[in-house]
């Protein structure tokens, strides 16, 4: 989140960094950056031929010792903009506002990556029929559009208030440690109840999002290319499914 970054998308002014805070960012950013630049090295010495399962658990295995410290630096970077706000963000574990949203621009690194842990759940086929019951519900509601929209389509799912499949009996994330970048740049600085329904149209709504700099997208974005053969969608719940008809098969 660049200080042009978060402008654009309406959230607050930071504050002005000193000398030695400037330095502090470029140090995480810099931390962020190598950790994904060491794993887009790792995956590229490697020759992936993912319709045998040998090769997709070396995969998983890279992205096991990978991944989390890719997220630990991202939330680090995330904390540290978060710091330069004139005021605290009002988001809170069982809070769940944005949790109704039908998630977009998830990695396919990300999914791979929840994917595992997610089939190894006793409650996988639950979260199958869930995750596949989200997905029939947008698209009914993108197939009412005459002349489609992904944003209309995307405000009027959010409206329906679908709970995410992975939130829990308290509101909280069931898959927190593994939850994908786009559930972890979203806050708010306004009243808990202006992120629901309508409300999130309201002048008096502050949510706002948590931006990386440029060349840190275009490193994760490098990163994707890998698996462009997977075919992929950057929608969560169908990417999660498309994830299931690829490596259902194939378990430790």
């Amino acid at each position: 989140m660049t200080l042009e970054g978060i402008k654009k998308t309406g959230g607050p002014k930071l504050f002005d960094l000193s000398s030695e805070k400037i330095r502090e960012e470029s140090r995480i950013e810099e931390k962020l950056r190598n950790s994904l630049f060491s794993l887009e090295n790792t995956l590229k010495k490697v020759r992936f031929d993912f319709s045998k399962e040998k090769s997709y658990l070396a995969l998983i295995d890279i992205l096991e010792a990978k991944m989390p410290e890719i997220y630990d630096n991202y939330d680090n970077y995330i904390n540290f903009q978060l710091n330069r706000l004139p005021s605290a963000v009002v988001c809170k574990r069982g809070c769940g506002g944005c949790c109704v949203h039908y998630v977009a621009s998830v990695e396919p690194i990300e999914l791979i990556f929840l994917d595992w842990q997610i089939k190894k759940r006793p409650d996988y086929s639950t979260i199958l029929v869930n995750l596949f019951n989200k997905f029939q519900n947008f698209q009914n509601l993108a197939d009412q559009e005459e002349d489609y929209d992904e944003d209309v389509v995307l405000y009027k799912y959010f409206l329906r208030g679908h709970c995410c499949p992975f939130q829990n009996k308290e509101g909280s994330c069931s898959i927190y440690k593994r939850r994908p970048i786009p559930c972890r740049m979203f806050f708010s600085i306004s009243k808990p109840e202006l992120c629901v329904g309508t409300n999130v149209i309201s002048p008096e709504n502050k949510n706002f999002i948590v931006e990386l700099p440029d060349d840190i997208e275009i490193i994760i974005s490098q990163i994707g290319l890998l698996f462009e053969s997977l075919e992929l969608t950057p929608m969560f719940y169908a990417g999660l499914l498309r994830m299931n008809e690829l490596f259902g098969k194939f378990t430790e």
